[in-house]
């Protein structure tokens, strides 16, 4: 499966990944998987319309060099995405490094289903290791009805190369757009955003643009 990305694509999945993880090398030593962090990403375009959702898995791994391909299955359902070319982020203050996919999404109009799901790595030499997670998909989307005007609402600043430049709660740089052009006269635009860590989730409010 080969992954088209806008501009407006990439700048967004590298501000999750950094959301995502506070952040190869070749060896004989077999993959492994400490843990799985799946998110699932609900992107408003607007406050009036319904966002559009996707899953982002990543996993904790060592051998990420080696990694071939991805696949995460729905174990209920038997939904399978395949991922051929699989991203890797390294944690570099603590020495972690995560392999995954930012952006997989339902077919159609169809919903992501409250379900145990299976992420399966495999390396160059067809071998393969495999962790479980599970999703909360439901409630997820009933706690995004009401994540408008929420008061965790935190903030995150892009700057034009994807670089986040800012992420945390809101402060009185955040009052008018000029001033938060005068603390990030290099950013591209910032984002309201509400993390779920119970549910597994992030809900990305608007896009908020500085050079209009």
């Amino acid at each position: 499966m080969k992954k088209r990305y806008s501009l407006r694509q990439i700048l967004l999945f590298s501000s999750l990944l950094c959301l995502l993880f506070s952040f190869m090398s070749c060896s004989d030593v077999s993959m492994s998987i400490y843990a799985v962090y799946p998110q699932l990403v609900y992107n408003y375009e607007s406050k009036n319309t319904d966002p559009s959702v996707s899953l982002s898995v990543f996993a904790e791994v060592t051998e990420a060099g080696k990694i071939q391909s991805m696949t995460v299955k729905n174990t209920s359902s038997g939904m399978i995405w395949s991922v051929d070319s699989v991203d890797v982020v390294m944690n570099e203050s603590q020495q972690k490094t995560f392999a995954g996919c930012p952006s997989l999404r339902m077919p159609g109009s169809l919903d992501f289903e409250d379900a145990v799901y299976q992420v399966i790595y495999e390396d160059k030499a067809g071998k393969t290791k495999d962790a479980l997670f599970t999703l909360k998909a439901e409630e997820a989307e009933v706690f995004g009805k009401s994540v408008v005007g929420n008061q965790n609402i935190q903030y995150l600043v892009l700057g034009i190369d994807g670089k986040v430049l800012y992420t945390g709660p809101k402060n009185d740089d955040f009052t008018s757009l000029e001033k938060v052009r005068q603390k990030y006269p290099d950013a591209l635009y910032y984002r309201e955003y509400v993390l779920n860590p119970e549910l597994n989730a992030i809900y990305l409010m608007p896009s908020v643009y500085l050079n209009q």
